[in-house]
């Protein structure tokens, strides 16, 4: 889907897996830059235009399916985060490390911040696990995440995975990464 804003759009994707299908919304939100070009007086004024993208966003989701919205959100805990938050997503990283995800090297010093995030719908799915990749030749850096399915149909797994079964799913079945807006 198109940002109201502007170019900054936005993915949505069916997954099918052993487990069932899931949904993945990537997103890549608007960078904190004023219309001017100030990045000092962006990172200060932009919050509501990302919230306005992800308001626009989120209409995407089909509330049947479970969901993970991840990508370059652009902001730490501003309003696009926000906005899934409020819709009961819980970020993969709360509870564990809150490391950058972002580097960018000026002079002498790095400038760090987490832009990236992978939310998920915490009455369909589990988190088993996170981290923050450190590698990479790009100035973001990856979030993974392993998820497990909370409500497995094993109907819906045997008519889209036949011979599979319930014990040889294994609980990282379904994983999902966010680096630069990509998923996978």
């Amino acid at each position: 889907s198109e940002s109201p804003i502007g170019f900054f759009p936005a993915h949505r994707i069916i997954v099918v897996t052993p487990a069932g299908r899931a949904q993945l919304l990537n997103f890549h939100l608007k960078p904190p830059v004023s219309d001017h070009g100030s990045y000092v007086s962006g990172y200060f004024t932009t919050s509501s235009e990302r919230r306005e993208e992800m308001e626009a966003h989120v209409n995407l989701i089909d509330e049947g399916i479970p969901t993970i919205a991840l990508g370059d959100f652009n902001e730490s805990r501003g309003g696009g985060v926000r906005v899934l938050e409020q819709r009961g997503f819980r970020d993969v990283m709360d509870g564990r490390s809150r490391e950058s995800t972002w580097r960018w090297d000026v002079g002498s010093i790095t400038l760090r911040m987490r832009l990236d995030h992978v939310l998920f719908d915490e009455e369909r799915l589990e988190c088993l696990d996170a981290e923050v990749i450190d590698g990479g030749r790009s100035d973001h850096l990856p979030v993974v995440a392993h998820f497990r399915f909370l409500d497995h149909d094993e109907e819906e797994a045997q008519r889209l995975w036949p011979g599979s079964t319930a014990g040889a799913i294994d609980d990282r079945a379904s994983s999902a990464g966010a680096s630069s807006g990509s998923a996978f």
